[in-house]
């Protein structure tokens, strides 16, 4: 028996709501051939159990917690109900490769960054947010802590300031620039403004240009 492999699968009937129900119904055939038959039908057995889904929504719960409490701008922006439906697609999409929660939410936020369909807003907090947590990742010892930069083509004073007072951003005047992020010695992330002199040019053509969010 690989102790391993079994509390992999274990951990999918946990996680994937879709994959259980195949293992329960037999629909998911083989559970991989480092398993005996006996461990199989253990799992098979477990896919069934009602305390296994009383498992899978516990664990459901702090996976979303995670998300509220790591992206507070993101859900300002999002609102409660688009955050979760967001999570459960994302979840759908992307099973949990790692039980490490500030990873699976730097995941979450890639995940909103590449669907299609996010107003510009949403999409320029969701970055300003996983800059910082790209910033608090655990790396390897030894391994520098990159800055990050984020792009954005509003100011950023009109996005953050209304969300940071617990209201979402309707107007903002249109800026291009970019901000970078870095740790301090004290482990505070701080923010600077990017020169560009590229940049400053295109906001010297309209300054006080004015968008609605998309």
């Amino acid at each position: 028996m690989s102790l391993q492999a079994f509390q992999s699968v274990l951990a999918r009937l946990v996680t994937e709501p879709s994959f259980r129900d195949r293992v329960r119904t037999g629909e998911e055939a083989d559970l991989g051939t480092s398993l005996t038959p006996r461990e199989q039908q253990r799992l098979r057995v477990a896919a069934g159990d009602p305390g296994l889904r009383v498992t899978a929504t516990l664990v459901g719960s702090f996976r979303l917690g995670k998300i509220l409490q790591l992206l507070p701008l993101t859900r300002q922006m999002l609102g409660d109900a688009r955050l979760v439906q967001e999570a459960r697609a994302f979840w759908r999409e992307s099973p949990p490769r790692t039980f490490y929660s500030l990873e699976e939410v730097i995941q979450f936020c890639d995940y909103l960054l590449g669907t299609a369909g996010r107003g510009p807003f949403v999409k320029e907090v969701v970055a300003f947010e996983r800059a910082q947590l790209e910033l608090r990742r655990v790396r390897p010892e030894g391994e520098a802590v990159p800055p990050q930069e984020v792009f954005f083509r509003h100011d950023p004073r009109d996005l953050l300031g209304p969300l940071s007072e617990g209201r979402p951003p309707r107007q903002a005047r249109r800026w291009f620039g970019r901000l970078r992020a870095t740790m301090s010695a004290t482990g505070e992330v701080e923010w600077a403004r990017v020169e560009d002199p590229r940049l400053a040019e295109l906001n010297a053509d309209d300054p006080e240009d004015v968008l609605d969010e998309a």
